[in-house]
């Protein structure tokens, strides 16, 4: 694994690129967990959040200055058997969006997002385009932010 570290021009902020090696038995445990460290390193740099105020289109700044919702999901279709549940999870937790999501015994996946709606319109747009299943149709509706810090598959 090589983890590469550049400063956003735009914003002085810190990212990481992680160029991850072939897959070998039990190095991509390892690097998830190396991962999520990364993940949890916060920044507080006052000038870096300042430069973020002053550009708005930058995503990572924009995701932390929109208000956070939550909303309640319900995706029908060909979503069970097929991963789904999973990809939702890694898929949200990269938009750092907290929450669960659980298979319904009418075989459609129930799920519950909280983020700032940008974040939830992209995870629902990215599931909607997974390659293993399908969703029909998306029942959504704006329920009482919870206050979650990790996205779990129940």
């Amino acid at each position: 694994m090589v983890i590469f570290k550049k400063i956003c021009p735009a914003c002085l902020c810190i990212q990481y690129t992680i160029d991850l090696p072939a897959r070998q038995d039990g190095v991509r445990t390892k690097l998830r967990r190396r991962i999520d460290k990364l993940r949890k390193i916060v920044y507080t740099d006052t000038d870096s959040r300042a430069a973020a105020d002053m550009q708005p289109g930058h995503r990572s700044h924009r995701r932390q200055t929109m208000e956070k919702i939550r909303r309640h999901l319900i995706f029908h279709g060909y979503v069970q058997g097929v991963g789904f549940r999973w990809k939702a999870c890694s898929t949200a937790r990269h938009y750092g969006i907290s929450g669960w999501v659980r298979n319904l015994d009418d075989g459609s996946v129930e799920m519950e997002a909280e983020g700032t709606p940008q974040d939830i319109e992209d995870l629902i747009e990215a599931l909607d385009r997974h390659a293993w299943g399908h969703v029909d149709s998306v029942e959504s509706r704006t329920i009482p932010v919870h206050g979650d810090y990790s996205f779990e598959v129940r």
